[in-house]
This record gives C-alpha cells, structure tokens and sequence, in this order.
C-alpha cells in the first residue's frame, strides 16, 4: 500500500490472558482446525513484530495505564521486518476492552524525522487521521521510549472480526533508534517463558471459541506490553 493513501481503522473488543507454554501449543492446536491462520505469516501463522511506543515527558500514557484509567490513548509505529520502506503508525483509544484503532502508512524516512520531533511531516499527508496524530503530538510533546519486539501467531475467522493472537519471546530496548536494525540487543521480558493470548472481536464470541478457551482456563490479565516492557528495563 502506498504510504499515507489509505487510512484503516479497527473498532472491536480486545481481551488479554496469560498463558504458559503448553497451553499454547494445545491452543494453537485447536484454532488450526476450525479458524484460519493469518497468511501474512508462515505456513503456521508465525510472524515477527517490532513496535516503537512514544510517551509524553511526564510518562502520561504509562501511569494511565498503571493507575487503571479506563479511557486511555497509546501511539505506536510498527514493522514486520527490518526492511521494510514503510512504517505503520498507529492510535489506539481504548475505553475498558473496547478499542478504536487508525493506522497510516508512513515513508520510513519521515518516520525518522516524526520520531525526531519534528511533527510537522504529518501535514504533508492529507488526511483527518494525520492531522489528529499531529495535534495530540503537539500537546502532549510526545516522543520515542522504547522498543518492544515479539513472535506473534496468528488466527482469523471473517465471522464478527474475529482475531485470535499467541505471542511469546516478548523483548524490549531502551534505544528506540534502533527501529531497523536487526540483531539489536533486547531485554527478555518474562524470566518463566509466559506467553500472551489476545483475543479480538466486534460483537460477540462464538461459543466453539469459548470452549476451547475454557478448556485452557487461561488467566485473565489487564496485561499491556509498553507497561511490562518499561518495568522490565526500569524508565
């Protein structure tokens, strides 16, 4: 997609668990047989992911968080590979389990000069969506915190919105300008090899996907990764 023509915007439920290794592999297991998996990904649905999460200089969007706001905002860029030329920017607004998320597509060059203060390249894109990313910018003088990579494994299901995701080996690094670089140094996250199960849509959950979720009992969490990422490097 051509950077910055197209806006896409997500509007669904989004509830997290924790879960331990086992548990995910018997889930994946599972969801292989009656959901598909995200052909953005391998042939099991396996792709990684690295995202560079900003904050304003009083840490607002952390303590929010930590202080069980139920209206928050979190501003992100993300990539699929250390190569690649453009850069997703995305907002998400949450209000409880419900969020809104917009994403454009930027040039990697003017990702670099967003993450540099210089909020102005917003403009030459166009759109409603950019203008808002430049103004919340602007008052909460947002600026780049840190790195947080994972594996991700992926499934759909077109009914509802339906998205099922399973990530592990989260890691993170205190130096956002790193954002392509491969092999940049990252801390580990959980010392016991926890994963993270995410489970989105729009209206409802069919009940084969909360059978198979009960058969796992997995562990409600408010769980957010910026969150447990700075905890884990200490800022």
């Amino acid at each position: 997609m051509e950077s910055g023509k197209k806006i896409l915007q997500v509007y669904r439920h989004e509830i997290k668990y924790f879960i331990n290794r086992i548990d995910a592999f018997l889930l994946a297991s599972m969801l292989k047989k009656s959901m598909q998996i995200d052909l953005n990904g391998n042939e099991d649905g396996e792709y990684w992911i690295r995202s560079l999460y900003f904050d304003s200089q009083d840490n607002k969007d952390y303590l929010e968080k930590i202080n069980g706001y139920s209206e928050r905002k979190k501003l992100r860029m993300r990539i699929y590979d250390t190569s690649d030329q453009t850069v997703k920017l995305e907002l998400k607004n949450k209000r409880s389990n419900y969020v809104h998320k917009e994403t454009l597509q930027l040039n990697r060059s003017d990702a670099y000069e967003l993450m540099n203060g210089d909020y102005d390249v917003l403009l030459k894109y166009k759109n409603v969506f950019a203008n808002k990313v430049y103004a919340y910018m602007h008052t909460e003088h947002l600026r780049p915190v840190l790195l947080i990579d994972y594996d991700r494994q992926a499934f759909i299901c077109p009914f509802n919105n339906i998205r099922i995701t399973i990530d592990k080996n989260l890691r993170t690094s205190i130096d956002p300008w790193k954002l392509h670089e491969p092999g940049t140094p990252m801390v580990p996250v959980f010392a016991d090899g926890r994963y993270i199960l995410e489970v989105k849509f729009q209206t409802t959950l069919p009940g084969f996907i909360r059978n198979m979720l009960s058969t796992i009992n997995p562990q409600l969490s408010s769980v957010s990764k910026y969150c447990l990422c700075r905890q884990a490097v200490f800022i």
